[in-house]
């Protein structure tokens, strides 16, 4: 029977970090873009596990970007960006023993550490903004944008419990991202 509850464990241990960036930018009087690209590798090392090394949980290793803003005029503008990225790693109950009970308490019984990956994140977002003066001392700024507005249906996280109806069964819970989600502001400056 196979038993991974780091969950429940103390340890000490190290994390780290590594990786690249690559960032490449364009301005000018009328737009400006931008194009990023991350690798990056992150570990938890625990030399009283087993696995002894395995991937943090936000081993994202990579990550993509894009934007662009353009003047229309000197008073409007308008942006697009987009975000795409792995997903982040996470741990799956034991297949065919989900459940593990210790004295009166039933536990999700967990297998190898952030083994599996979700699904990729994608987002595409938009806004545009307009400055105008309200007197000579008083300017203002109205901001309107939408996040996601293609609607993409990103799960960020997941994680199970144990099934309160048969407790030798986990449930599987899925964390998701903002669907389609408008936004408006109003900045005033005095």
């Amino acid at each position: 029977m196979k038993i991974t509850i780091y969950k429940y464990e103390t340890a000490n241990g190290s994390y780290t970090n590594k990786g690249v960036e690559f960032l490449i930018n364009k301005t000018t009087q009328k737009y400006s873009t931008w194009l990023s690209y991350t690798f990056s590798r992150n570990d938890y090392e625990f030399a009283s596990f087993t696995p002894s090394e395995f991937p943090n949980n936000v081993d994202i290793r990579h990550s993509f970007s894009v934007g662009y803003n353009y003047s229309i005029t000197n008073n409007f503008k308008a942006s697009i960006g987009a975000n795409w990225r792995n997903g982040q790693p996470y741990t799956t109950p034991v297949t065919g023993n989900e459940t593990i009970k210790k004295g009166n308490t039933t536990r999700v019984n967990y297998d190898a550490p952030n083994s599996q990956n979700l699904d990729n994140f994608m987002r595409l977002d938009a806004s545009l903004s307009y400055s105008f003066q309200l007197s000579k001392k008083i300017k203002a700024n109205l901001n309107a944008g939408v996040i996601n507005f293609t609607n993409e249906k990103n799960t960020i996280n997941r994680y199970y419990k144990v099934d309160p109806t048969t407790t030798d069964k986990t449930i599987q819970v899925d964390n998701k991202s903002l669907g389609i989600t408008p936004n408006a502001s109003l900045r005033i400056n005095f």
